[in-house]
């Protein structure tokens, strides 16, 4: 996958959809300077139900994972998504993983910390950008729960 196509694949998520164009283009190069291009094969996993370990997120850019919690919720996602608990964004990196995320079919991710992706909007955006990027990411993560909610 080229840059451009890894920049147009961050710029196309949908939570980025209502951010304003200097600000969108400013979160795309934050998450260019603090993620990591990996590629996965089936049955690797990003992560487990439970877990508070880690403070890892990941853009899916190719290929497709497999979403599943204890209570049965169960779902296939396709790219471009962003994954991981969004909430690790204001709390530090610490946060318990709500579900399994496996790939199924082999997938390219961008790979980044929630803490260091805060860190970098925090010097690129000002105060008022940086809030406009977190009610984004907060409405992006209820509207995903409220998802799961619906066919739970």
């Amino acid at each position: 996958m080229t840059l451009q196509q890894i920049e147009q694949a961050v710029a196309s998520l949908s939570l980025m959809l209502t951010l304003a164009d200097h600000v969108k283009e400013r979160v795309v190069a934050a998450f260019k300077e603090v993620s990591q291009l990996k590629e996965l094969k089936p049955g690797d996993g990003l992560f487990a139900e439970g877990d508070s370990d880690s403070d890892e997120g990941y853009i899916l850019l190719s290929g497709s994972v497999k979403v599943e919690t204890a209570d049965g919720f169960s779902t296939q996602v396709f790219p471009p998504e962003l994954l991981g608990e969004m909430k690790q964004f204001h709390f530090g990196g610490s946060a318990e993983r709500m579900a399994d995320v496996s790939v199924i079919e082999p997938s390219e991710v961008l790979q980044f910390s929630w803490a260091r992706l805060h860190a970098s909007l925090s010097e690129r955006l000002d105060a008022n950008a940086l809030a406009e990027f977190e009610n984004a990411l907060q409405s992006y993560a209820w509207m995903h729960f409220l998802e799961q909610e619906d066919e739970g």
